[in-house]
């Protein structure tokens, strides 16, 4: 007998693959009790704020960046089903992650010995989202 566990696998890939034209989803199911369909809405809406996010942070918006994994943490804190609580924790992780990410690259930016001071808003914003993000865990 199979054991059902959930099990989600989070891909680094941020481009499709050759021959395919769709990007993969950063937070793909393998297994869940629930086949993924109490949180399938959600989870196409936080796969799709992550992939947006990305895209801006590639362009150096950074601020656009930051309001798509704000907009992803909401969407993982709707997940609130008792079999969903578990996941939504994994998926909240997986955007945190990502915004550091976003919050080093910054931190970077704006304290290096090539600082510009043009990213000092961006960072102070990722900094205030980050201590939100760590008092809704």
């Amino acid at each position: 007998m199979q054991e059902q566990s959930k099990s989600w696998k989070f891909t680094n890939e941020k481009s499709p693959k050759k021959g395919d034209s769709k990007k993969p989803d950063p937070i793909e199911l393998e297994s869940c009790p629930n086949n993924g369909t109490s949180c399938k809405d959600q989870r196409a809406e936080i796969n799709n704020r992550l992939l947006t996010s990305y895209e801006y942070f590639t362009n150096k918006q950074y601020h656009q960046s930051i309001d798509e994994l704000k907009f992803a943490f909401e969407q993982a804190n709707q997940l609130n089903e008792g079999t969903c609580l578990s996941c939504a924790g994994l998926f909240r992780l997986r955007i945190m992650q990502s915004l550091e990410h976003i919050h080093g690259e910054l931190q970077n930016r704006s304290s290096s010995l090539f600082r510009s001071k043009q990213y000092k808003p961006s960072y102070e914003y990722a900094h205030t989202v980050i201590q939100e993000f760590k008092r809704q865990l």
